[in-house]
């Protein structure tokens, strides 16, 4: 069975399983200054109910995480990363916010990836 599959059918149980820094994304608009990319929502009381927004950030930062691992498993191939589906799922979030730009993922304050990405017609 394909094992990106097994992980769909079976989760995995393991809390807390690392604990270090946490992955950023920042984005640079064209000309402009790096600015945090995909911030994690206000908290809020309701949240503890209702937390799409929590939600969606938690995903996003999930993707992140899984770009990474497939950076260090493919040691660092630049044109096997951009055709990675996590790649371009992160760079579709991105561009929601930000149409044009340049990204990084920053761990740790170390760079560990540099990209840009354009904007496409629909």
């Amino acid at each position: 069975m394909n094992p990106d599959l097994w992980r769909v059918f079976v989760p995995t149980w393991r809390f807390f399983d690392r604990v270090g820094p946490r992955p950023r994304v920042f984005v640079r608009p064209a000309g402009g200054a790096w600015q945090p990319a995909l911030a994690p929502p206000p908290r809020r009381w309701a949240a503890l109910i209702y937390n799409p927004e929590g939600n969606l950030h938690h995903a996003d930062q999930n993707l992140v995480e899984r770009l990474l691992h497939e950076i260090a498993a493919r040691d660092f191939d630049p044109d096997a990363v951009g055709h990675s589906t996590s790649y371009q799922i992160l760079v579709r979030r991105l561009r929601a916010e930000v149409p044009r730009a340049e990204f990084k993922i920053v761990v740790g304050g170390e760079d560990v990836l540099v990209a840009s990405y354009e904007e496409t017609s629909p």
